[in-house]
């Protein structure tokens, strides 16, 4: 059941990215800062923490998954824990 859940998470990500590439027609560069942004504002939010874990893995394979480490990482260098 948590590889249904982290194929349904990721693979809806990825599909929903995929719909906003086709959708804008904007270059992939700027369809991956968006993604990147969102798992900022995901994390920021609140939202992330539900969404793994929900779907675990499916959302750390994602760039959103990356947004959400650089948000943590630069929360806590500020917080003055640079680990």
């Amino acid at each position: 059941m948590i590889y249904l859940k982290a194929f349904v998470l990721g693979g809806g990500f990825c599909l929903a990215t995929q719909f906003l590439f086709c959708a804008t027609k904007r270059s992939i560069p700027t369809i991956l800062t968006l993604t990147f942004c969102a798992g900022i504002l995901l994390t920021a939010s609140g939202l992330m923490d539900f969404l793994t874990s929900f779907g675990q893995s499916g959302m750390f394979l994602t760039l959103y998954g990356a947004g959400e480490a650089a948000y943590r990482g630069m929360v806590s260098l500020l917080d003055g824990e640079p680990s």
